[in-house]
């Protein structure tokens, strides 16, 4: 019980904070519609409490994927097949909200429709070579949910290791996030980033070693049948 609430009080805060920090930024966000501001700064404010939302319900995806067969974590989140597709389609809608809100507040601001945003430049300056990897991130999510889905029908290599791309995906938006997102200027803000590349890292390598672990004893068992 107590793991449990610790785990609940974990994720609240890895909400609150990241939402609290960009209420702190930004301030009330109704003002940027009802009062005078820079074209589609409405939608840019938005765009990023969104992507902030999104970018915890990773982590708390990851960890409760990482956490489910780990026999010394092993109940830290549970989440059935069904929650676990939910979250992943949720993440997936909040990063093309955020991405389609970004679009247009580029789009208000400049004059014009700003599909350079969408199409990743590594050779356009530091900021747009993070909003590239931003939009590289949507793509291989899709593709890692995707699979998950069609991994419940068609369970096989391919469909296993595209899902696992979501790790690839997980650390193009943290590069993309810690990098270009506005709240990392407050140093709190870092130190999220920092708790979650490393939270889910331990869990990956833990998951792997299990993985591995259980390989082995495997394999000893067959043998010892084998000799007998």
């Amino acid at each position: 019980m107590e793991r449990r609430k610790t785990a609940y009080l974990i994720t609240a805060l890895m909400f609150l904070v990241p939402l609290g920090l960009w209420l702190y930024t930004t301030g009330n966000p109704v003002f940027y519609f009802v009062e005078e501001a820079p074209p589609g700064q409405g939608l840019y404010v938005i765009s990023k409490g969104i992507a902030l939302v999104a970018l915890s319900l990773f982590w708390f995806q990851c960890v409760a994927a990482l956490t489910k067969t780990t026999p010394n974590i092993s109940g830290f989140f549970r989440l059935s097949l069904r929650a676990h597709r939910l979250v992943g389609t949720t993440l997936l809608a909040l990063i093309f909200i955020h991405v389609l809100l970004f679009f247009l507040a580029v789009t208000l601001r400049s004059g014009h429709l700003a599909f350079g945003v969408l199409i990743p430049q590594f050779d356009a300056g530091f900021y747009n070579f993070y909003v590239s990897l931003g939009a590289i991130a949507l793509i291989v999510l899709a593709i890692a949910i995707v699979a998950g889905i069609m991994r419940t029908k068609y369970r096989n290599a391919v469909t296993t290791w595209l899902h696992r791309l979501w790790f690839v995906a997980f650390g193009l938006i943290f590069l993309h996030g810690v990098n270009i997102g506005t709240e990392t200027r407050l140093g709190i803000m870092l130190y999220v980033y920092y708790f979650i590349l490393v939270s889910v890292a331990f869990l990956a390598a833990n998951n792997l070693f299990y993985g591995l672990r259980r390989k082995l004893a495997i394999t000893r068992k067959a043998g010892v049948l084998g000799d007998g």
